[in-house]
């Protein structure tokens, strides 16, 4: 598909500056992995696969050699760490990057499942403080990457890869916008100027997009959704890499 690109990428802040055994990393990951239930294996056969694609790269990276990377929060508006993650990056000595790329359509989401396990393992690993999710732009400590892995076994749940995010224009709007639907090929999607009083609605209606997107691994250029008691239908058009989203609520006659 001309155009496609489904890009994932992870920095996890380590203490160690050198990548562990791959059958240290596997063993983590799959039999030793804490959050395993009985009967049900967090990383499977299907995502276990993923070890041995070539569109998976893991390196380091030092802290003296890439001093901007231990600065997320200057990186966009829209990463915005607060004072522990911050403290947490500060303390870290390199960055085991984890990247996985494909210019060819995916056929499943299995690497939605993988690689929040990989960061959370290499955290183990390698003395892990924090994790940056370049893509959705999330930020974790540790600790809290892991509780949202021990939460079920679902990891490629939307809400653990997708963003979204309200931006005012300081006139009165803004724009309401996604980050993380391009884990799965798809554009990010961001609104026309909306009035600020509408931010809620607005909010919520592309949280369900997004969501279901995600899920699907596909974004209709019409949609048609419920939300407070009303009907809604959004319409998207191609801009540039994004789609802009037009929100009208649905008449009743």
């Amino acid at each position: 598909m001309r155009g496609y690109l489904a890009e994932n990428e992870y920095w996890v802040y380590v203490q160690e500056t050198k990548l562990p055994p791959a059958e240290k990393m596997m063993d983590r990951m799959i039999s030793a992995n804490p959050h395993n239930r009985p009967g049900r294996p967090c990383i499977g056969a299907q995502e276990g696969m993923i070890f041995s694609d070539v569109r998976l790269h893991i390196a380091v990276a030092l802290r003296e050699k890439n001093p901007y990377a231990f600065r997320p929060d200057l990186f966009t508006d829209d990463v915005a760490p607060n004072a522990n993650q911050l403290d947490a990056i500060a303390a870290a000595k390199a960055i085991a990057k984890v990247r996985y790329a494909s210019r060819a359509p995916l056929r499943n989401a299995y690497h939605l499942q993988f690689l929040p396990h990989l960061a959370h393992s290499l955290c183990d690993l390698m003395g892990g403080t924090a994790i940056y999710d370049r893509v959705s732009g999330s930020v974790w400590l540790a600790d809290e990457l892991g509780a949202e892995l021990g939460k079920n076994n679902n990891a490629n749940r939307p809400a653990l890869h997708v963003n979204v995010t309200w931006r005012p224009d300081g006139e009165g709007s803004g724009i309401v916008m996604t980050r993380g639907l391009r884990k799965r090929g798809m554009p990010e999607v961001e609104t026309y100027p909306v009035p600020a009083d509408q931010e809620v609605i607005a909010t919520g209606l592309m949280i369900k997009l997004a969501h279901e997107a995600l899920r699907t691994g596909d974004l209709p250029e019409i949609q048609t959704m419920n939300d407070f008691d009303c009907e809604f239908i959004i319409e998207l058009e191609r801009a540039g890499p994004i789609r802009r989203a037009r929100i009208k609520r649905k008449m009743t006659t």
